[in-house]
């Protein structure tokens, strides 16, 4: 995230890189705030879905989380985009479509309550977006 949007920020450095794990281990947000503070609790709490609704509810919750979010959130956020649509290279096209389809709506949730620290993060990322949905067309 230092290179990609010049952050060096050493606690939205931490929050992304610990952005999957409530989500994919079994540390909670009590472990993660014991050892790095409530703020990066919070917006790592921030960036993981809740797995107790069902997809289409828990999709339209993140979304409207990561709208409402914090700048930090959504550097993270957009910066995890980033890194699963550079992953996406590796997919079938039925994965690589997933990965379009997530990617758009969480860009435009952000979009829909950005804050101006996140924007030039955005719009890399949007162009990024973009360049890979193109890509992925089937040519006539």
């Amino acid at each position: 995230m230092r290179q990609l949007f010049g952050c060096d920020d050493p606690r939205v450095l931490a929050a992304a890189v610990l952005h999957d794990t409530i989500e994919d281990t079994r540390t909670d947000y009590d472990d993660i705030a014991e050892e790095f503070g409530e703020e990066i609790a919070g917006w790592v709490a921030a960036l993981t879905k809740n797995k107790t609704l069902p997809h289409d509810e828990r999709e339209a919750a993140y979304a409207r989380g990561l709208k409402e979010a914090s700048w930090q959130v959504q550097l993270c956020k957009l910066a995890d985009i980033h890194d699963n649509l550079s992953d996406s290279d590796t997919l079938q096209a039925k994965g690589v479509q997933k990965s379009l389809d997530n990617a758009q709506r969480y860009l435009d949730a952000i979009r829909a309550g950005i804050h101006k620290q996140a924007l030039a993060a955005w719009e890399l990322v949007h162009k990024f977006y973009e360049a890979k949905r193109l890509r992925s067309e089937p040519r006539a």
